[in-house]
């Protein structure tokens, strides 16, 4: 542009210049304040605040931590799962987070279901119940971090190399990290007795609770029919523990039996160390039907004092934990007069 002062003609130039600067060594979550200036050959300019004036350097969450998934013993169609909130959170905590479980039957990559948490406190761990779900099914469940640029881990953790970082028993947080996402590792319940979670590497937990109280009979002599399966002292226990297919099932077949007698109907051992008043014996189930699903078993408890009387109590277990055990039968060994001279016929 051209123009004439006094007799003189002068040039003005105007220049418009765009420049994109990465600052690195930044707190993320803190405020930062920005102003710019320009620098010519005669020295910095005026600064001028940057739009927005004020910036918080932040991306996406980072990773929930120590993700669990436990089965409910009371509820076959729950599953229980526990998380400590993200570490390091990016410069902004979550504001909710979102809980995938997967279906691993159904062969899709969409959730059969999801649950949200809205309800944020980073410093204590948080845990939920999922109801609703299907017994027998195998589950894997997600746990996904929200803020307001998204969910899951940045971008760059899928293609994050941890090659010597982490031990091999640490291949869950690899796979957190290529997947953006926590992977709840299935977990037995502190009070479980004898709960295992074999898919546990895979994480695959299975919808299911402890069993019922089987089914029980007890027979003393002579009312057991076979001659050469008790004695006068003995008692014959049989047990059946079938695998429900309605609303009520417990999900998982009865893998063993645990046969309690004693002397004392609370079951409790002696206080003072005394003479032993309780016993027990764990059987391995058998099943009436091709499926395996149907467990029963017998037991025969021998050696008895005659005429002293006995309290039977029998529990079922599956891969979840032992169930609560069947009311107690109280029975005593003794020979029935009538039928002494015939052990094999009925009472």
């Amino acid at each position: 542009e051209a123009y004439e002062h006094g007799t003189a003609q002068v040039s003005q130039v105007s220049a418009g210049i765009s420049t994109v600067m990465d600052s690195g060594s930044i707190t993320p979550g803190e405020k930062y304040y920005v102003q710019v200036a320009g620098i010519n050959t005669n020295g910095i300019g005026p600064y001028v605040p940057a739009i927005p004036e004020v910036e918080i350097p932040r991306s996406q969450p980072g990773l929930a931590r120590d993700c669990r998934v436990y089965a409910v013993p009371t509820d076959s169609s729950s599953l229980k799962v526990e998380w400590d909130g993200v570490y390091p959170d990016h410069g902004q905590t979550p504001s909710s987070y979102r809980l995938d479980f997967y279906d691993v039957g159904a062969s899709t990559s969409v959730p059969a279901d999801t649950h949200e948490v809205n309800d944020i406190d980073e410093s204590s761990r948080y845990s939920i119940t999922k109801d609703d779900l299907i017994p027998g099914k195998s589950y894997k469940v997600l746990i996904i971090p929200v803020n307001e640029l998204g969910e899951g881990g940045p971008s760059w953790f899928s293609s994050f190399n941890p090659s010597g970082l982490f031990h091999e028993d640490e291949s869950a947080a690899h796979q957190d990290y290529l997947e953006k996402s926590c992977h709840a590792v299935p977990t037995c319940e502190s009070g479980s007795v004898e709960c295992t979670e074999s898919d546990a590497d895979n994480f695959l937990i299975i919808a299911r609770s402890v069993p019922s109280p089987p089914l029980v009979e007890v027979g003393t002599y002579p009312s057991v029919s076979n001659q050469n399966r008790f004695s006068q002292d003995s008692i014959l226990v049989t047990f059946d523990s079938p695998l429900d297919i309605n609303a009520d099932s417990n999900g998982i077949p009865t893998d063993k039996f645990l046969i309690e007698w004693s002397t004392v109907s609370s079951f409790l051992p002696p206080s003072d160390g005394g003479v032993d008043s309780l016993w027990s014996y764990e059987v391995t189930a058998q099943y009436s039907d091709e499926d395996g699903e149907n467990a029963i078993g017998e037991f025969l408890i021998a050696s008895l004092n005659m005429g002293t009387q006995y309290f039977i109590r029998v529990s079922a277990h599956n891969t979840t934990g032992y169930g609560p055990p069947t009311n107690s039968v109280p029975v005593e060994p003794m020979t029935d007069r009538i039928h002494h001279l015939s052990p094999c016929s009925p009472a």
